[in-house]
């Protein structure tokens, strides 16, 4: 999902039908949305979109504007909070440093590194995979 466009919630309360969208110049597929929640899952996913492919030369480039992810999404009947993000941080598309971070415990783990009592910041331009959990 593409967070600078609209926010999280507004984008899963619009979801209609899966969208493939294909490159204009070498008509390969380059990205799968999908816009039908069927199924309310345990674990609810989402893939923060941080590239976008120039229509004239077909190269993917990344996005740096910040996205904003809200701590609770409503899905269907059911409500789910923030678990766990995946940051990538790098300029480059195909490598880069990844950091996980569990949210309730504020634990960040950064290659070796493990930072205790450490908030994210909801809007943040390096947001890569989010998970909720269900709500009790």
């Amino acid at each position: 999902m593409n967070l600078a466009d609209k926010d999280l919630q507004t984008q899963i309360n619009g979801s209609l039908e899966a969208v493939d969208e294909v490159c204009e110049n070498c008509g390969k597929g380059f990205l799968t949305k999908m816009r039908n929640v069927t199924k309310e899952p345990e674990v609810f996913m989402v893939r923060v979109m941080r590239f976008q492919v120039n229509q004239k030369t077909g190269k993917a480039s990344k996005i740096w504007s910040k996205g904003l992810l809200p701590e609770n999404i409503c899905v269907g009947s059911r409500k789910y909070s923030l678990a766990v993000v995946i940051s990538h941080k790098s300029k480059a598309l195909n490598h880069g440093h990844y950091m996980v971070y569990f949210h309730k415990k504020k634990i960040i783990i950064d290659d070796e590194k493990v930072f205790y009592n450490k908030p994210l910041k909801l809007d943040c331009s390096y947001f890569y995979l989010a998970f909720y959990v269900i709500d009790n």
